[in-house]
């Protein structure tokens, strides 16, 4: 049975130590349809963290504002 992802929502955790940075990786979870990304950096100072956060954010928007946009 397929998910409905619109009923559910999928959990997924970024890791250390793949060929994708932690980024790239939740791009491409959100792509799929993750709706919650935890960032598990285990050795990465806050700041460190903090900005790659902040970039998945602001990669996520550019995103959604191109799905959005490609409905109008």
């Amino acid at each position: 049975m397929p998910l409905e992802p619109h009923r559910y929502s999928v959990m997924c955790i970024t890791q250390d130590a793949l060929a994708l940075s932690h980024e790239e990786q939740a791009e491409r979870l959100c792509e799929a349809g993750a709706r919650w990304i935890q960032l598990r950096m285990k050795n990465a100072a806050p700041q460190v963290w903090m900005n790659t956060a902040c970039a998945v954010v602001r990669s996520e928007e550019r995103r959604v504002g191109k799905e959005c946009r490609s409905r109008w």
